[in-house]
């Protein structure tokens, strides 16, 4: 997983087993879905790009060898709001890369609520680069 934008001051590969685990973009858990989609105000956004070695068709975000199979955008929600993740869409980018079978039915191309878990871990990332970590 490759973290990017936002405050953070270069990008920040993530290859934690059970981080990825965690927030495998297969288990949906960076969305909070027992509240419809909806948007509030946020303080700053990043991209999430989830990466896989294997045979899939190249795409323009690939790394080496590692194709980028999912993307999605994080907005920090302020006030203690969890933050809210935008799931690509048709006309949004990452569309034509994402691995379709990944939350693209009814849910693209709309922002949602996040959950505390995947706000705490965006945090976490970009303090631990604040400190040089």
């Amino acid at each position: 997983m490759l973290l990017s934008g936002g405050p953070l001051q270069r990008p920040i590969d993530v290859t934690d087993p059970d981080l990825l685990r965690n927030f495998d973009p297969w288990a949906g858990s960076f969305v909070n879905w027992n509240e419809p989609a909806a948007m509030g105000h946020c303080t700053w956004e990043c991209e999430v790009t989830y990466f896989k070695r294997g045979i899939e068709p190249a795409t323009p975000y690939d790394k080496g060898d590692l194709r980028m199979i999912y993307g999605l955008r994080y907005c920090l929600g302020d006030d203690g709001e969890p933050g809210y993740v935008h799931l690509a869409g048709q006309t949004d980018k990452f569309w034509p890369e994402n691995v379709h079978i990944v939350w693209d039915g009814t849910q693209a191309g709309k922002w949602h609520p996040s959950t505390l878990s995947w706000k705490a871990f965006i945090e976490r990332m970009v303090a631990g680069q604040e400190r040089g970590q």
